[in-house]
Formats: structure tokens, sequence, C-alpha cells
């Protein structure tokens, strides 16, 4: 019965078009919508601590073993978009500067020729690394936003050399204060006596991008990255209808039911749930969707305009009725390495 009913208005409408064909004229009104602009923005950051110059020098003289220096430097969101920031070693030189009677005695004892003089101390000096970012307070001063120590005496210069490492999201009118540590091994022989090194230091600023690292780290802390194999990889659409993305990451649990989800501070503040799944026997687990979610950050987050906090974490540790955590169990979450800023474009 349905199939005839189909074919008969079928026919009926083919017939009907072929009769108005070139002789049927139709009523019309226009009406104005609107006009559409589109206009670029733009990425600019600048030092905080000297703008008439955009570069800072630090000459650590005299350093030995378990010896510390520190270098810092704040940079400040210009631009009318947030940015992702990253920091560049590079352009690095060495110098014997001159071979003290203490050098020469290990080269002798060690059997090397002067002329193949071992210089390179970037092998022997240690390298923190932490980063906080601060936002306008409304009364002309600053409050703390969000931060994390990327390095911690676990690498070498040698290691960073010509290596872009991501420091996190400024947002706009923000500053980010980067601080830097250079420890000199305490096992450092005597061939570094008097031995110079120099190199450059750049941060390059990028539009966000869709991509969100997560990382395992000692929330006890400071919240340092563990540098461990348990990791994520977030990408999604910054500016879409709807909160399109995947996760791909290895958790600390193994099977186990993890959610991934937008965490608004300050504790208790409802968030939300972006997606669901369970980690294999490796901690390994993919999710993908599509949903609608509203532009994140909530109002309601303490850290709106600027930016959120995604995590993922077990949903054991998850309340899902209210969007808020239940329990704390950092050991086991992969925590954000900066803030997101998504904007649903039918807003």
């Amino acid at each position: 019965m349905n199939k005839k009913i189909l074919i008969s208005i079928l026919v009926i409408a083919v017939a009907a078009a072929l009769l108005g064909a070139g002789t049927m004229a139709y009523f019309t009104h226009k009406i104005q919508v609107g006009q559409v602009t589109f206009t670029a923005g733009t990425i600019e950051i600048a030092l905080m601590d000297n703008k008439d110059s955009e570069t800072l020098t630090w000459n650590f003289d005299d350093m030995k073993p378990c010896y510390t220096s520190y270098a810092k430097f704040n940079i400040i969101n210009e631009g009318d978009n947030p940015v992702n920031v990253y920091k560049h070693l590079y352009n690095f030189t060495f110098d014997e500067n001159g071979i003290t009677a203490a050098e020469q005695q290990y080269y002798t004892d060690n059997n090397i020729n002067i002329a193949d003089g071992k210089n390179d101390i970037d092998t022997v000096i240690l390298y923190d690394l932490w980063v906080k970012v601060y936002v306008p307070d409304g009364n002309n001063g600053w409050k703390w936003l969000w931060g994390q120590g990327i390095y911690d005496e676990t690498k070498t210069l040698d290691q960073l050399e010509c290596k872009f490492i991501y420091l996190g999201m400024i947002p706009v009118d923000g500053y980010m204060e980067v601080l830097q540590s250079y420890h000199m091994k305490a096992n450092t022989e005597d061939w570094a006596q008097s031995d110079k090194m120099t190199f450059n230091i750049e941060v390059k600023a990028e539009q966000l991008k869709g991509e969100l690292t997560l990382e395992n780290k000692d929330a006890d802390g400071n919240y340092l990255i563990l540098h461990d194999d348990k990791i994520g990889k977030l990408t999604y659409n910054v500016m879409y209808p709807t909160f399109k993305y995947t996760f791909t990451g290895r958790a600390p649990l193994a099977d186990t039911p993890y959610v991934l989800i937008y965490y608004a501070d300050p504790w208790g503040t409802t968030g939300a749930v972006i997606g669901t799944g369970t980690t294999d026997a490796s901690g390994d687990v993919t999710i993908s969707g599509d949903l609608e979610l509203g532009s994140l950050p909530f109002g309601t987050d303490a850290n709106s305009p600027y930016g959120a906090k995604i995590w993922f974490v077990p949903s054991s540790d998850y309340n899902f009725d209210n969007g808020c955590l239940k329990a704390w169990s950092p050991q086991n979450y992969l925590f954000e390495t900066g803030l997101i800023i998504y904007i649903d474009s039918l807003d």
C-alpha cells in the first residue's frame, strides 16, 4: 500500500513540473538579512621586562659544581587572541676560554690533546623550567591563573638544544612568568674549568590550533610533568557549532573506565563530561565525539573568560549527576598542559 502511494505522488509531481515549465510565474518578496564582515585577528607577544630592546642578557660567571643560577623573564600577550607559546634554545657556542693548571692536569691524566680539548659544558648543566600565568585582577594588578613545572633537573641543556618546548597558553591581556635554573652537576670534573658557553633563547607564539597534550603530573607538588609514557592528545575544533573532538592516550590505570572532563574551578563548580571510555590492558584508549557543549570556559568557572582545563580521570572519581569531581587521586589523572578556548560559533 505504501509503495503504491509513493509511486502515485511521484507521477503527480513530475506531471506538475512538466506542465509548469516555461509558463508559470511566482509571487516574490525580498528582505535584507544582514551583512557579513570578516576581520583577521592578531597574534602579538612582547617582553614585559625590557620592552625597549626586546632582549635580555644573563651572564653567569664563576659557575662551579653544585652551583645554581636562575633566569626569569615575563612574556605578555598584546594581541587580541589567546596564544600557545613555545621556548627554543639555539645557537650554542663553546669556548675553552683559556686552560687552567687543573684543566691541563686533567688533560694530561686522561691523555687528551689540548687541540681536542673538552668544553661541552652543556652536558653537565641541569635545567629546570617552570611557568606561571597571570591575568588582570581588575584593580591594576594581577592574579595567578595557572602554572606547571616542565622540567625539574631531569634534562641537561644538550638534550634540549634546538627543540621547541611547549610552555602553555597565555590568554588575551595575560602574561607568563618563565623561571629557569641552571645547575652544574656535582660530579663535573676539572676539564670544565674556565670553559664558556653561550646560547640564545626565543619564544614563539601561535594561535590556538585545536590541539592539547594531557600529561601525568606530580600534582602533590607544583604540577611537575613526569615525562613518563602516560600521556594523551586531544584534537578539537576551536570554533565550530559543536565540540567535535578525538582523544587518544595512555592513562595510569589499565582496564579502567575513564571520563574526559572539562574541569571548572574551584572544586565543586559544575563542569562537563566530554566523553567516556575504558582503557585496555596497556592503559590505552581512544574516544571521539561530536556534542553540544556550549562555549568553554563556562561563565561560572573561576578561570572564565581566560581558558578551560581538560582532564582525563577515572570514572569512579567523577559525579556524573552534578558535573564535579567527588574524589581526588591525581596520580591516576592526565592533566592539561595549557588552557583551551572553545567557541560555539552558533552562540
